[in-house]
């Protein structure tokens, strides 16, 4: 978990990107400078740089692998914590292993995670390590840095009067967690706040 200080420096930088973009009054320029603000200032570490692949070779195939994430231990919805605010942390994913992710569940206590990538055979197996990263990266949260981001992310959101916000929250209800060991890798606009509960989310909606 982040600490009480750690918490009142992100509030602090909240309320002065908030201040910033409600000093523009054209709807179209504040959401551009929302979301460059927000990957500046609220980006987990490991999503700022973009690792490069290895050099390609071979045919240019598809490959998919899955994850199952157990829903009964963590204290936290596991697949709005992995989606993020307004889908920013699920896109951040897919921008750093460059592999599209689709999350469902297919069992009332499971969440199914396929991490698919198109690429050639020198370079595919590497992108599904890197998606494979990324997400035991955003569930583990050992030092608390996603949870807080996300956080301030929606405090961002909420702020800015004219955009709506999406507000990921905890709930044992529909994705609760996974224990420890948990993960299993096989080869194969409304004003409301908004938890996801859907069946399936793609990381490529809305792009």
């Amino acid at each position: 978990m982040f600490s009480r200080e750690r918490f009142q420096e992100m509030l602090r930088r909240c309320e002065e990107v908030i201040d910033v973009l409600n000093s523009y009054r054209h709807p179209a320029l504040r959401s551009v400078a929302m979301d460059r603000m927000i990957s500046d200032e609220f980006l987990p570490e490991l999503f700022k740089t973009t690792p490069q692949p290895p050099i390609p070779w071979g045919y240019f195939i598809r490959r998919q692998a899955r994850m199952s994430i157990l829903t009964t231990l963590y204290p936290f919805n596991v697949a709005s914590r992995i989606i993020g605010p307004a889908g920013s942390t699920i896109r951040a994913i897919k921008r750093y292993s460059g592999c599209r992710i689709v999350l469902s569940n297919m069992a009332q206590s499971v969440l199914i995670i396929d991490i698919i990538s198109e690429d050639f055979q020198g370079v595919v197996d590497w992108r599904i390590g890197k998606g494979i990263e990324a997400i035991q990266y955003v569930v583990k949260d050992e030092n608390g840095e996603v949870s807080l981001n996300q956080l301030a992310e929606q405090a961002v959101r909420r702020g800015c009067r004219a955009f709506p916000r999406v507000s990921p929250q905890s709930n044992g209800r529909n994705f609760a967690g996974a224990n420890e060991s948990g993960l299993v890798v096989e080869n194969e606009n409304t004003d409301e706040e908004t938890e996801y509960t859907a069946n399936s989310f793609d990381s490529s909606d809305g792009e």
